[in-house]
């Protein structure tokens, strides 16, 4: 009798983590989910998966940070009121592009006046989230653009 045999390890693509800033290269990213197992297979199918572990992973750099099964169920129930990733590069790229050069003064200005930081940030951005709200959700848009406001606000980012 004749038995072919073998093991192997399988990664998987599972969803987008949403906005981070990665620890390695302190690049500002959608980060993804993957799924990592070990498997046995015998006549090259697939009969058992053993260590399971998850991940948050950069894909500029590769670097992960491994989740918990807590962590993992609390980014998949956000996904319905997250953008996708590449919604995320849409607004991201729209809303930086049309910033006023002189945004971050302005911000500041508008800090010193006694105004909340997320409502100056969001008087500046208001005419570009017009230009794109029939296409995105006030949620979607809320979620990029705080996450912008921590980017402009990192003196760790690469230049």
């Amino acid at each position: 009798m004749f038995l072919l045999a073998g093991w192997g390890k399988n990664a998987q693509h599972v969803c987008n983590a949403g906005i981070h800033k990665c620890g390695n290269c302190k690049n500002w990213c959608v980060f993804e989910v993957v799924e990592t197992s070990k498997k046995v297979t015998a006549f090259l199918v697939p009969i058992a998966k053993y260590s399971k572990q998850t991940f948050a992973v950069c894909p500029i750099c590769d670097s992960g940070v491994e989740l918990d099964a807590s962590e993992t169920r609390e980014i998949i129930a956000s996904l319905p009121t997250r953008p996708d990733s590449d919604s995320i590069e849409a607004i991201w790229g729209e809303l930086l592009e049309n910033l006023p050069e002189d945004f971050v003064a302005q911000l500041k200005a508008s800090v010193d006046d006694g105004v909340e930081i997320m409502e100056g940030f969001d008087k500046i951005i208001q005419p570009s989230v017009e230009r794109f709200s029939d296409r995105f959700s006030a949620e979607q848009i809320a979620y990029v653009s705080r996450n912008l406001l921590q980017y402009l606000f990192d003196d760790d980012r690469p230049a």
